[in-house]
């Protein structure tokens, strides 16, 4: 189907670059996002999440872990 759209400056030069690189047309470039806008927004994302360098611990975490792993052996022997 033929349409007339209006796009964000933007956003068509992020897609006019993506069909140049891929060496495709604008054409498939923009049916593709379109298509994974719409439906592989239901799809479950992963979560990236940035991590960072606390140092060295403060105290002795080891018997923290311990502990953890003791109540945890118990509440399962309870159960």
């Amino acid at each position: 189907m033929r349409t007339t759209l209006t796009l964000d400056d933007d956003l068509f030069m992020v897609l006019h670059e993506r069909a140049r690189a891929t060496g495709r047309s604008f054409k498939e470039v923009v049916n593709e996002a379109l298509r994974r806008g719409l439906f592989d927004s239901d799809r479950p994302r992963a979560i990236v999440a940035p991590t960072l360098d606390m140092g060295v611990p403060r105290i002795d975490v080891t018997k923290a872990l311990d502990l953890a792993m003791q109540t945890d052996d118990e509440w399962e022997h309870n159960r």
